[in-house]
């Protein structure tokens, strides 16, 4: 095992393209130490190692490597209530690259580190990060964090950035739990979170950026005891978009996309006890179903100051039960399509509330 506490590791360059500050192929212990300003043109700017790694207390900044700007490893990384910043990275992960088992991350703070691919600060498979604040990270793929698996535990994710898609996070499988995600932006897909599969509780979306889902972008999404406000889609979706959307005891208010789904789109909706409203677009100001066939339910839920051309609340195939639906907007004021009603109330306003081809009033029994 190498051993490194209460040092200072600076403006080195790996002669070998690995390991600008530290190469080693034992288990590595950092606590209480500054590797900075140092470089390696092909892994691990700061550190390369190739055994476990556990970095406690320190900081890493101003390093520079093609893979790893501060940090490659190839078998499993522990950091806690330590600092990167400042990091770049050539092609993945601007402060970590970790190629092996994975990744815990605890109490450390991520910020300006660059990507010029994939993850702005972390490049990992399987990621647990918790008390973690990751911002001003940039990258093409995965703003904050590119990962196959991650697991984010009471966490800030703030003004991160993405060209392409996953303003902060960019992954297959995520979990996010009593975290907050701000002011994060991609062109393309998912302004914080573009993922295939999407598990968030108890935590806050607000002004996150896309093209497509303006917080969250995936073909599995399901969100529980949450807030998305403020999120802006340039195309759909201002909110969520994707293909399953289940959606349960949640506010999602003043989101906007400029074509469709104001809050949300998607192909299988399904939301109860939650609140959407003042929420806009063109086509389906609170949500819309994104194809012909989409289907959407809607149970206890209130639906508010929602706006579209079409379809103020709803555009789409719908069953509604014991909802309410107040001052919505738009040609089909409050729904726009075919649907099943039961035990609703639509009030509120001037205008003809349904536009639909085949609507069924369903009385309350």
């Amino acid at each position: 095992t190498i051993i490194v506490t209460n040092s200072i590791i600076a403006r080195n360059k790996s002669k070998f393209g690995v390991g600008g500050g530290i190469f080693t192929g034992r288990n590595a212990i950092v606590t209480s130490s500054t590797i900075s300003y140092n470089h390696s043109y092909k892994h691990g700017g700061g550190i390369f190692s190739t055994k476990t790694a556990l970095i406690k207390n320190s900081t890493f900044s101003n390093n520079i490597s093609g893979y790893g700007g501060a940090f490659y490893g190839i078998t499993r990384l522990k950091i806690t209530n330590s600092r990167f910043s400042n990091n770049i990275a050539k092609h993945d992960g601007g402060a970590i690259k970790c190629e092996g088992d994975g990744a815990t991350i605890i109490d450390t703070n991520l910020s300006k580190n660059r990507a010029g691919n994939y993850g702005g600060a972390i490049f990992v498979s399987d990621l647990y990060l918790k008390n973690g604040n990751l911002s001003s990270n940039s990258a093409k793929y995965g703003g904050a964090i590119f990962v196959s698996y991650a697991e984010v535990k009471s966490s800030k994710l703030i003004n991160n950035q993405a060209t392409y898609s996953g303003g902060a996070i960019k992954g297959d499988n995520i979990l996010l739990k009593h975290s907050l995600e701000f002011n994060n932006s991609s062109e393309r897909n998912g302004g914080a979170i573009d993922s295939s599969r999407v598990v968030i509780a108890d935590s806050v979306l607000k002004n996150n950026r896309s093209g497509k889902g303006g917080a969250i972008f995936s073909k599995d999404i399901t969100i529980t005891n949450c807030t998305l406000t403020a999120n802006r889609a340039k195309i759909s979706g201002g909110g969520v978009k994707g293909y399953k959307i289940t959606i349960r005891y949640s506010t999602l208010c003043d989101n906007e996309a400029q074509k469709s789904g104001g809050a949300v789109e998607g192909v299988d909706i399904t939301v109860t006890n939650s609140n959407i409203s003042n929420n806009r677009s063109y086509r389906g100001g609170g949500i819309n179903g994104s194809t012909l066939m989409a289907k959407i339910n809607i149970t206890n839920v209130v639906m508010y100051k929602n706006s579209a051309q079409y379809g103020g609340a709803i555009y789409g195939n719908v069953k509604i039960s014991n909802s309410l639906f107040i001052y919505n907007y738009g040609i089909g004021m409050a729904l726009y399509g075919k649907g099943l009603l039961t035990n609703n109330i639509i009030r509120n306003f001037t205008a003809p509330d349904i536009v639909s081809q085949e609507i069924f009033m369903v009385p309350g029994e």
